[in-house]
């Protein structure tokens, strides 16, 4: 739970200052990797360590 708090408070700071329009929009695409499956979504190994070099390949 504490995630999406995180990832909620976070997009509405980014929000705020870069002045997006469509908040309710953006907020939910800050959330939406989280309800999908971290294997697909967050490109995590099994050691469930980020491969951040896929993700900037891909």
């Amino acid at each position: 739970m504490a995630g999406y708090v995180m990832h909620l408070a976070i997009g509405q700071e980014y929000a705020k200052r870069k002045k997006i329009e469509n908040v309710e929009e953006f907020l939910k695409g800050c959330i939406a990797p989280d309800l999908q499956d971290k294997k697909i979504s967050h490109y995590l190994g099994q050691n469930r360590k980020s491969r951040l070099a896929k993700f900037f390949r891909k």
